[in-house]
């Protein structure tokens, strides 16, 4: 509940801000139960990977904390075609191409022990994936593209 309280205060105050996506490695993160040193540091690097190869500057693409406001959420979910871990990625690409603002945001965050996800298997396939995921939303967008709502104030008649 902490971080949703702190997201909608985030979202009252930036009122031209659309998404709030949690960033573990932000330093005002905290951590309950980090990963092995190991996966900690697999995770950082292929967070770098998919920053290069995807062309976001979101630090943390697979934290599982996401805010959306209602319009960006409209324009972006109805956009989105995968699922799985390249998932984050499309949403936050399509973000990015549909021009939504996007901040980071510390988390309190917990490693699960049970977490299913394999950590070199998984992440080749990522990989692997976001090179499609980029194609993918540039014929999305192709396909269904986006005209932003103007004010009504600035509306030429």
């Amino acid at each position: 509940m902490y971080e949703i309280d702190r997201a909608l205060a985030v979202f009252e105050a930036e009122r031209d801000l659309q998404i709030i996506v949690g960033n573990r490695q932000h330093p005002n993160s905290q951590i309950i139960r980090h990963q092995s040193w190991m996966r900690e540091g697999m995770g950082k690097t292929f967070n770098a990977l998919v920053r290069w190869l995807a062309g976001i500057e979101i630090r943390d693409t697979q934290c599982g904390f996401k805010g959306f406001r209602q319009a960006a959420s409209r324009a972006i979910f109805e956009r989105q075609r995968t699922d799985g871990f390249s998932f984050d990625v499309e949403v936050l690409l399509l973000a990015k191409a549909l021009g939504f603002g996007v901040k980071e945001m510390p988390v309190h965050w917990s490693n699960s022990p049970d977490s299913k996800v394999r950590v070199v298997s998984d992440s080749l396939k990522m990989l692997r994936d976001v090179a499609v995921v980029r194609q993918m939303v540039r014929h999305t967008l192709e396909e269904q593209p986006y005209h932003r709502a103007q004010p009504a104030a600035t509306r030429l008649n």
